[in-house]
């Protein structure tokens, strides 16, 4: 087994009230756990764990951000 399928990897996923960072404010986090395994025609992803959670972003989410994400 080659060195990248022992490591466990999180993807993180972020959704906003929109895209300017100085400005604009988280409303949902989610995680995702996986690691890798080769198959038979390259990397596979193996998913684990996953957790997600809304957060009050203190402002109204604009209409038409939330027409995006559905939040």
């Amino acid at each position: 087994m080659s060195t990248v399928g022992r490591v466990a990897f999180v993807a993180l996923d972020f959704e906003t009230t929109g895209l300017v960072a100085a400005r604009d404010r988280v409303v949902e986090i989610g995680a995702l756990a996986f690691r890798l395994e080769r198959g038979t025609d390259g990397w596979v992803a193996i998913e684990g764990d996953t957790v997600e959670t809304l957060v009050n972003p203190g402002c109204p989410i604009p209409a038409e951000v939330s027409a995006i994400h559905g939040i």
